[in-house]
Parts: structure tokens; sequence; C-alpha cells
């Protein structure tokens, strides 16, 4: 297999620019940001046939649908913490990117209406009215997410809840480079039995 003598030449500045948006936090927000969660927030609209739901050591189910794995099936582990985290993080990744990368105004109903916080390329916003404003507002059109590796874990700071990271790659429509990323989510359990965005920090990778 013969490999290239050269690397790639790096992504320009300004492409990099586009992808980093100027997320400026105003007082307003950040006074919004200390308000509890509301019971009206959307459930994660999974692309299953069916609601996932979570088990957890430190929680009872939330929700009676069956955990299924990203072919439809029940998941495997017998409802163990592990294998239930593993496939509500697969799913919630599967349907994040592909709702994304066709109408990215749209995941705004993953996140709570006041409490909900996304960080971008270190610039933060709270609330799900702003977050699906900037995410549609992003300086660039129509791309195109390629998942590497999604990792998840049960975390105690909420019960039930899920920390999930993620890794891969982003290309902008027109543009020849991919851009590496990681993203990390904190999925905490609604009284429907489903999940909403409680934190979402995106960073581009570079070097």
């Amino acid at each position: 297999m013969q490999q290239s003598k050269s690397s790639p030449a790096a992504p320009s500045l300004d492409y990099t620019k586009r992808i980093t948006p100027y997320l400026i936090t105003t007082p307003h927000q950040r006074q919004r940001r200390g308000r509890a969660p509301t019971n009206t927030v959307a459930r994660f609209p999974c692309p299953l046939a069916v609601a996932v739901s979570i088990r957890s050591a430190s929680a009872a189910s939330i929700g009676a649908a069956p955990v299924v794995a990203m072919d439809g099936q029940p998941a495997g582990g017998g409802g163990g913490a592990g294998g239930d985290c593993d496939a509500v993080a697969r799913a919630f990744v599967d349907y994040y990117y592909r709702t994304f990368d066709a109408d990215r105004g749209a995941l705004a109903a993953l996140y709570a209406p006041h409490t909900s916080v996304l960080s971008f390329e270190g610039h933060a916003v709270a609330g799900a009215e702003e977050i699906g404003r900037k995410l549609a507002q992003l300086p660039f059109g129509q791309c195109r997410h390629s998942v590497s590796t999604v990792d998840c874990q049960p975390s105690p700071s909420f019960p039930g809840s899920i920390l999930v990271f993620v890794s891969g790659h982003l290309q902008l429509a027109g543009e020849d480079h991919q851009l590496r990323f990681s993203q990390m989510f904190q999925l905490v359990p609604n009284e429907q039995g489903s999940f909403f965005v409680q934190n979402d920090i995106f960073r581009l990778n570079y070097g």
C-alpha cells in the first residue's frame, strides 16, 4: 500500500474561520441560565420506532419502552447501565448529526428552554431558543459529519443522565479539506422517559 510522501495542505485560515461563530452570551442570557428546567422540553425524537429509555443503578427505570440498538432490535446486556448507555448514546448521535446536516435549526427541540448550555469553539449561549438560533446562523451552509468514535458513561450529576463524547470529521460544502472535531453532550432524562441535552461542548481539533 503506497503512502503519500507529503501531508495534505492545511485548511486556509479563512476556511477554518467559517466554522467559528461569535456566540456571545448576553447578561439577559446569563440571568436566564439560572432558571430551573421546565417539563415542556420536547422529548428526544429518537430515529427508531420506539422511545429510548435508560436504567441506572442510582435511579429507577425511566419509561417503559425497551432499550434498543441502532438496528431497532432490543439491546443486549440484560438492561444493565453500560449496555443501555451505549444504545442511547449511539441512537442520539445518529439522530443529532443527521438532523444537523439536514436542518440544524431543528435541533433546538433537543435542549431545555432556559438551562441548557451550548459552548461552540469557546463561546457559550444558553436556552433552547438561543441555541437553535445560533445553530441556524452558523457562518457556513450545508455540511456533512462523519463520526469516528462514540464513547459514553453514566453521569452522577443527574440520576439517569449520560455523558457522550464524539470525535469525527466535518466537511463543508464546496471544500476539499475535512476538519476534525470533538463534541461532548450531557443527556438528562425527563419525566416522559426521554432525554434532553443539558450541556453541549464543540471544538475543532487542529494540528
